[in-house]
């Protein structure tokens, strides 16, 4: 699996027993899955860049969304992905 983010391959935790809902936690409940999680995820580029692709996700503008990616895209070349 990649990263929706910065597209890196992920790692990955096997057969992990967390909850993966509200409804789960709240209930102090989980199952199993398979977790997947960037390797760059505590990076301070990463998280402006998460934040980029969230606001070009809920955006009902097309015209900010291409502004986004854009300034996503010119992010994820001055760090060199």
């Amino acid at each position: 699996m990649h990263c929706k983010v910065c597209g890196s391959v992920c790692n990955v935790k096997r057969s992990v027993t967390d909850p993966t809902s509200w409804v789960e936690a709240a209930g102090h409940r989980g199952h199993w899955h398979d977790e997947f999680f960037c390797p760059h995820r505590e990076k301070d580029w990463h998280q402006q860049a998460l934040k980029l692709v969230l606001e070009i996700e809920n955006t009902p503008s097309k015209s900010l969304a291409k502004l986004l990616q854009q300034d996503l895209e010119d992010l994820l070349r001055d760090i060199g992905y």
